[in-house]
């Protein structure tokens, strides 16, 4: 009897070697094979070696009576629970299958029944088996660990002729039908950065994880659909970024948008040819946006008027607006500084202008009133700071530069720009004038 696995009462590990009652299978007992013994013949046979062994015993024949005494420990013991474990098996064979037929085509029941097809005779026989039960669905674990439980009262010729073959059968059913569902999900995934890294993975776990599943040539045909799937992501994203970058808005926003179209890490996923026509409509935009933005920038500061508030909104706003800008745009930004720094010394010789003249009686202060700077006749200053009042002198050189003395801190070096005095280390501007 050729049983893959022992039965359970010889007290063996359930995943062990087989360790045969019978071997091979077809050991005859009496004139019949033992695999088609009945409970009737164990019966039978037992009550006419009983009384063999009595008669046996009537006449002292001790050795007869020893042997058929264990002939019949055999066939009524072990070869009798045998054979009602083998009955039991079938049954749960017989129970289960309907089950295991009507599994969903999954790559979970897939790789069970792949699994359980090639089951062979060794130690680890049953781990990949066990594996793939721990992957199913609940409901379905229930009939496939009743039929592997089931093994191991069954011999191997009905293993493979039933177990085997059944497993076989739904193998060659499922595998199309689970390949193509696979092929279909691949198709579904949209069309995202997201997506992209995804079917990465997915590339992966078919070319190091599905061999015990899908045939080569089903994962050829999974591989070139993760494939076309890529392009095609690729080129969707590619289009829908070149088409935000062309529609992006004649803004100094627009600069830090597109370099977020053109994230390198984005661009090394698509197809290298998309990532070629993303970066080439964003120079291109790039471009048309400067010159855009360098006209409208001239318009703008044509149009503000020639006073101090211009030039605070030049100085405290629009240049350092400008600096802040992606470093994308560095190459162009020397050209919008140039356009402010005409207009400002434009508006700053107006006012300069405006602003000619005697210091004598004008009055300077810093924001908040924090100091103040009296220019009291044409040599003396008064300055002012922290409460604290000191006179001193001041004279204007022929380069425009005033030199104040105020002992005993000695002298500052102050330009005139505009209502403003600058070079005290803080900002002065005019609030009076004779």
């Amino acid at each position: 009897m050729n049983a893959l696995w022992a039965p359970n009462q010889l007290g063996r590990p359930r995943n062990s070697l087989p360790q045969h009652l019978f071997a091979p299978a077809t050991v005859r007992l009496f004139g019949k094979p033992a695999l088609s013994w009945s409970q009737d013949d164990v019966k039978a046979t037992t009550a006419a070696i009983v009384a063999c062994r009595q008669e046996a015993g009537r006449e002292r024949r001790r050795d007869d009576s020893q042997l058929l005494n264990n002939v019949g420990s055999v066939i009524s013991g072990r070869l009798g629970r045998y054979l009602a474990n083998l009955a039991e098996a079938r049954k749960q064979i017989d129970a289960a299958k309907p089950a295991l037929d009507a599994m969903t085509p999954s790559i979970p029941t897939l790789r069970f029944n792949a699994a359980l097809s090639t089951l062979g005779a060794n130690p680890q026989a049953l781990d990949p088996v066990n594996r793939a039960i721990n992957a199913l669905p609940r409901d379905q674990q229930a009939p496939a660990r009743a039929t592997v439980n089931a093994l191991r009262s069954l011999p191997e010729d009905v293993i493979e002729s039933t177990v085997k073959a059944a497993a076989s059968a739904r193998v060659a059913a499922m595998r199309p039908a689970v390949r193509d569902g696979v092929i279909a999900e691949i198709g579904a995934t949209p069309a995202t950065a997201q997506a992209l890294a995804g079917l990465d993975r997915t590339a992966q776990t078919l070319r190091t994880g599905t061999a015990d599943v899908f045939t080569e040539t089903d994962r050829a045909a999974i591989g070139k659909a993760v494939a076309d799937r890529r392009t095609a992501i690729g080129e969707e994203i590619a289009a829908a970024l070149i088409d935000q970058i062309e529609k992006a808005p004649d803004s100094p926003q627009s600069f830090a948008a597109l370099d977020r179209h053109v994230d390198e890490r984005l661009l090394r996923q698509l197809p290298p040819a998309e990532a070629s026509k993303v970066r080439a409509a964003a120079t291109e935009r790039r471009k048309t946006l400067t010159d855009a933005l360098l006209k409208a920038l001239q318009a703008d500061l044509a149009a503000q008027p020639e006073t101090d508030e211009t030039l605070d909104q030049i100085d405290g706003t629009l240049i350092p607006a400008i600096q802040r800008w992606p470093v994308s745009i560095n190459t162009e930004k020397p050209r919008f500084l140039e356009i402010v720094k005409a207009r400002r010394d434009a508006i700053l010789a107006t006012i300069n202008r405006a602003e000619a003249g005697s210091l004598r009686g004008r009055v300077y202060e810093a924001p908040g009133g924090m100091a103040k700077l009296e220019f009291v006749d044409r040599r003396r200053v008064v300055f002012t700071r922290g409460g604290e009042a000191k006179a001193g002198t001041y004279e204007e050189d022929s380069n425009g530069r005033i030199l104040v003395t105020i002992p005993p801190d000695g002298t500052t070096v102050l330009t005139r720009e505009g209502t403003r005095l600058t070079g005290a280390g803080f900002p002065l501007r005019r609030v009076k004038a004779d």
